[in-house]
């Protein structure tokens, strides 16, 4: 991990370890489909993307400066519609396992604006191409973590950040929004209290809708109950007795209340993590 990758606590974030998995992805759709491709011959010939759809990251220990890492990573048709990619985080001195990830990538036709079908010529070099036996970042019960998000009730009590509007340099290849930079923005509306006291170990997200340039995004998160309602973050000493922290989370478009992305975090104490 370089100098710039890590926080006032020399560790890196988990937005930064997106940003990682993000790149090793990329790495391997060149090294599969050509330098400066990210998606299949195939896919190019009739304007398909890959669209990311959710998200799930879970980290054993934090990453410090300094730390050699070795990222995995593999993909997997997942239906018609979607294909999925994992992730594993390991040691490169000891092959420790760090953290690990798992995603789904919906099939999106940039023509209609709509969600595809995969080509079946496509379905079957995906499924030629993955490991066999099939090969997962996490296993049951762990495997459900991708299960659909609920909405936060508008009646939720939340905390509501000022609105942040969407600069050049958060756009990714395509004119979107880069999508670790959502969780960039979700994470600077936790508690500083929480950042101070807590490390951030696990992060469900769930990709809703696209934004683009000159776009304003607003923000609500809620401290979430051992009982599962939401309670105003000024509860954290409450929360905190019970375990980890879990928090929700919604960013919306502030010009017509779209909502672009849902998830959930979960923090643990660093002194119960030996941190």
């Amino acid at each position: 991990m370089r100098i710039y990758e890590v926080g006032p606590d020399g560790t890196a974030s988990l937005s930064t370890v997106a940003n990682l998995l993000q790149e090793c992805a990329a790495n391997q759709s060149q090294a599969l489909w050509g330098e400066g491709a990210h998606t299949p011959g195939l896919m190019r010939q009739q304007n398909l993307v890959f669209a990311l759809s959710k998200m799930f990251l879970k980290m054993e220990s934090q990453l410090r400066w300094g730390d050699r890492v070795r990222v995995t990573t593999w993909f997997a048709e997942e239906g018609s519609l979607a294909a999925r990619r994992d992730w594993t985080v390991d040691c490169a001195r000891t092959g420790r396992r760090l953290g690990a990830a798992t995603s789904t990538w919906l099939c999106f036709n940039l023509d209609s604006r709509r969600m595809a079908r995969l080509p079946p010529t496509l379905r079957s070099w995906f499924d030629s191409s993955s490991p066999k036996p099939p090969r997962r970042a996490f296993e049951p019960p762990e495997a459900s973590a991708l299960e659909r998000l609920s909405e936060l009730p508008a009646h939720a009590p939340c905390l509501v950040s000022g609105r942040v509007r969407v600069r050049r340099c958060d756009l990714d290849m395509n004119a979107h929004v880069n999508n670790t930079r959502y969780l960039e923005w979700l994470l600077d509306d936790v508690p500083q209290a929480v950042h101070d006291a807590a490390a951030l170990v696990q992060a469900q997200l769930e990709y809703r809708a696209e934004c683009i340039y000159g776009e304003e995004v607003t923000s609500r998160v809620s401290l979430v109950h051992p009982d599962g309602s939401c309670i105003l973050p000024g509860a954290l000493q409450l929360a905190a007795a019970q375990g980890p922290l879990a928090f929700r989370h919604s960013l919306v478009r502030a010009a017509d209340g779209v909502e672009l992305l849902r998830a959930r975090t979960v923090w643990e104490a660093r002194a119960k993590r030996g941190e």
